[in-house]
């Protein structure tokens, strides 16, 4: 007789053992002393691995009434007989008798491997012989220096985030550090005043035409005198405009000359079409104005302060700014082509995705977060550049609990880490989708007994049931094992309003699982045969079970056709 262990939906026998993986001495003792047991009274079996004398882990027999409530990532084990374990959420086939286990186990405890099968455990482990005390020294005359230790290995590694505030400011020191004002503009303090007066003069009405009638205007004389001293103004003001674009020309042509000296001088750009200039006076002059890019705008005292009017002129340095960061851009100065979009063009989007280009990602998740205030986007640049911890707290907040858990577990922070998919499989199953929690539990927690559960309770609830029973199928790669349970679930778990369902997942594991075709198409005429008095179309399911018969669709047709 071949005893065997098959997966089952439920406990059927009192959990009485727990299995630790690894093949670490001292990583069992850390297990004991995280469950609050102690190697005193715990009985502990190691369990062999695949290799020859290897360890794959360890068994451990709690005294009665010791058992934790919370085993972590461990698995526990159920006890059969007070001889035989055998892991939880499994059963054996076929069930026996006590005094037929009692012959099969011959007073030796036995325990059911998921990887090797069935082993015996002759002897527990000696705790005392494996373990050496260190010896007591007589005198401490003075407390040892800590002893720096040296981890056995490196399970994770991840790069600490600075502050936003702190990484902008990094940013603008590293690309303009303080410079002196260079005053460069040819209109002096007093054409400036000059220059502001005649553009107020000129927006309205002439001042000593206001409110006369045209039989008060003044003779030819007079006239002809005025407009001579108006021109003479007008001629003024349009030399001294002149004077002013020289300096938007000057900028222009440094910035095709030398764009890191022209970027001192920049001036930013609003989106109304304005731009801040000098002491309010209307007038663009070329001064430093960059000694500080932090991002609250410290700048030249001398280089800002009113509003510049900039007309055409907004157009063309707008132009040459862009195109001046695409030029950046292409020589891979990524830092200096966001600040151009960040400080001058007020572009915080460009700003941010020019840095994430750049693999600036410390600075790009700075700039999402403080500036356009787009927290996905910053905990997507924290996790490219290997921030994990900023990354995770951004995911936090914004709920995505996957993806915290993920985050933990690239950092071997696994209790971390299931303690987040359980909140994800537990949320997927209150809404019903147990086949998305499955692959939760399988995937991302490593427990494919209780994932098998669950698409068990998918089948029972009818939540995606077919879905749910065809992934439970898939997973069971032991053939006869497969077999005995299609046929269990046939005829214990399927009724008059499933069985149609059924006859589903039965076509896909017939045309998936070569193996177990022939009990598929079996268990499929029995559920055609059962239905085809009240549903006759049902016969047109054989089809998909008589590939290679080529009259099976003409016999499905005139069996129709009898029975209207």
């Amino acid at each position: 007789m071949e005893l065997t262990v098959r997966p089952h939906h439920k406990n059927e026998y009192p959990l009485k053992g727990i299995v630790v993986r690894g093949e670490s001495l001292f990583a069992w003792l850390g297990e004991l002393q995280s469950l609050g047991l102690s190697p005193g009274n715990t009985t502990c079996y190691p369990l062999p691995g695949i290799r020859a004398n290897s360890l794959w882990g360890c068994l451990f027999v709690p005294p009665e009434g010791a058992m934790p409530a919370d085993i972590g990532r461990n698995s526990y084990c159920q006890r059969v007989h007070p001889l035989l374990f055998i892991p939880e959420y499994s059963q054996l086939s076929p069930l026996l008798t006590t005094n037929e286990l009692l012959k099969l186990v011959k007073d030796t405890l036995h325990f059911f491997h998921p990887s090797v099968g069935w082993v015996e455990l002759t002897e527990p482990l000696d705790w005392e012989a494996v373990i050496d005390a260190p010896p007591q020294a007589e005198r401490i005359l003075r407390p040892p220096a800590e002893t720096i230790v040296l981890p056995g290995a490196v399970r994770s590694f991840q790069v600490l985030g600075l502050p936003p505030e702190e990484v902008l400011e990094k940013l603008d020191a590293q690309l303009f550090p303080e410079k002196q004002n260079t005053e460069k503009g040819p209109l002096s303090a007093w054409e400036k005043i000059v220059l502001s007066v005649l553009r107020l003069f000129f927006s309205g009405p002439i001042p000593f035409m206001k409110g006369r009638a045209d039989s008060d205007v003044p003779g030819t004389e007079e006239r002809k005198g005025s407009g001579k001293w108006l021109e003479r103004l007008e001629k003024k003001m349009t030399d001294l405009e002149e004077r002013n674009k020289m300096e938007v020309d000057k900028l222009l042509d440094l910035f095709k000359k030398n764009p890191d000296e022209a970027l001192k001088y920049a001036i930013p750009l609003d989106s109304d079409g304005t731009s801040r200039g000098r002491g309010g006076d209307g007038v663009f002059s070329l001064v430093t104005r960059w000694l500080d890019l932090s991002p609250f705008g410290r700048s030249n005292p001398a280089g800002g302060g009113g509003t510049v009017r900039m007309g055409d002129e907004f157009l063309r340095l707008n132009q040459q700014y862009q195109e001046t960061a695409r030029k950046l851009v292409k020589e891979g100065d990524y830092s200096k082509a966001a600040f151009i979009y960040l400080r001058l063009l007020k572009n915080y989007t460009l700003a941010a995705q020019t840095l994430e280009e750049g693999g600036l990602y410390g600075e790009a998740a700075s700039v999402y977060l403080r500036y356009n205030r787009d927290k996905t986007k910053a905990a997507e640049c924290y996790e490219k550049g290997g921030m994990v911890q900023p990354a995770i707290e951004l995911y936090k907040e914004l709920g995505k609990e996957e993806k915290v858990g993920d985050l933990y577990r690239s950092i071997d922070r696994r209790e971390e880490a299931n303690h987040y998919f359980e909140k994800v499989a537990g949320d997927y199953t209150a809404r019903g989708q147990y086949m998305k929690a499955s692959v939760v539990v399988r995937n991302k927690m490593e427990d494919d007994v209780r994932a098998q559960a669950l698409l068990m309770d998918g089948w029972r609830n009818k939540k995606d049931a077919v879905n749910c029973l065809t992934g439970y199928f898939s997973h069971l790669r032991d053939e006869a094992a497969l077999m005995d349970e299609m046929r269990r679930i046939y005829e214990k778990e399927t009724d008059k309003d499933n069985r149609v369902a059924y006859l589903q997942v039965m076509k896909h594991t017939y045309q998936s699982r070569e193996a177990v075709a022939g009990e598929a198409r079996s268990i499929a005429y029995e559920i055609v045969a059962g239905n085809v008095a009240k549903d006759p179309s049902i016969v047109a399911e054989l089809q998909s079970f008589n590939r290679q018969d080529k009259n099976i669709i003409s016999d499905i047709l005139k069996f129709k056709h009898s029975r209207r």
